[in-house]
């Protein structure tokens, strides 16, 4: 199994507009369970570890992330880096998911 899972939300052809859509992922426990017989196979789980955002519009914009370290969230904005509650859902680019060591 991959140790890193990603997930890119595309664009289609300049259709998208990133600052209106919402997008909907889990923070913890996306799995294979759905999909193996449980006997046969090992159940993985990956939870989300960081998250690329794009705000504006496809031909032009800026870049940010969320980042989580020590069970913290960090906002990574240029040179500012915050402490936030949890990620927002809205202008996600590309999601990270880490391995469980557990599964």
């Amino acid at each position: 199994f991959f140790n890193v899972l990603l997930i890119g939300i595309l664009e289609l052809a300049g259709l998208r507009d990133f600052e209106k859509q919402l997008i909907e992922f889990p923070l913890r426990g996306i799995s294979n369970i759905e999909h193996v017989e449980v006997q046969d196979y090992n159940i993985i789980e990956y939870n989300l570890n960081s998250i690329a955002y794009h705000h504006g519009r496809a031909e032009f914009g800026h870049c940010t992330a969320v980042c989580k370290h020590n069970n913290k969230w960090f906002n990574c904005n240029d040179d500012a880096i915050s402490i936030i509650d949890k990620p927002e859902n809205k202008n996600a680019y590309i999601l990270f998911y880490i391995l469980n060591n557990n599964s």
